[in-house]
């Protein structure tokens, strides 16, 4: 990589870890308050996964959400590599968040796009292997 993509790399990755644990953040608040309870938010997003729109994307389930819930640590070496939420995601989380924290669920659509658009970026700035450098970057702590 030359010293351009490295600062693009560098600042792609930065913003991402930020996105990730806004995304965390936006989620895990309103839960943490039991508003709603994480057992209530899984209960929506499987029953909206019943619905046709849902068939081609892959289910979110409690471990997938405690995923999420870990924000940029995520990324960290070692840890298995699941999908990140996606834009479907973030907009399906967003839809079941929405009776208990209207403000969250307003904020996570965007969050969601934003993650999506850095992942995008990554990938095509460094290729595979992006998410392990980015998890062994400075950024991650």
């Amino acid at each position: 990589m030359t010293g351009e993509q490295e600062d693009e790399f560098a600042d792609l990755a930065h913003g991402l870890v930020q996105a990730l644990d806004a995304w965390a953040a936006c989620v895990g608040e309103p839960i943490l308050k039991d508003r709603p309870p994480r057992k209530v938010l899984v209960r929506a997003l499987e029953q909206e996964r019943a619905t046709p729109e849902w068939t081609s994307r892959a289910p979110i389930d409690g471990p997938m959400l405690s995923y999420w819930l870990r924000g940029r640590r995520q990324l960290l070496p070692g840890t298995k590599h699941n999908r990140l939420p996606s834009v479907e995601d973030s907009a399906a989380i967003a839809r079941a968040l929405k009776p208990h924290a209207p403000d969250n669920a307003k904020r996570l659509p965007m969050i969601g796009r934003e993650i999506a658009d850095l992942a995008h970026r990554l990938q095509e700035t460094a290729g595979r292997g992006w998410r392990r450098r980015v998890g062994e970057s400075s950024y991650m702590h």
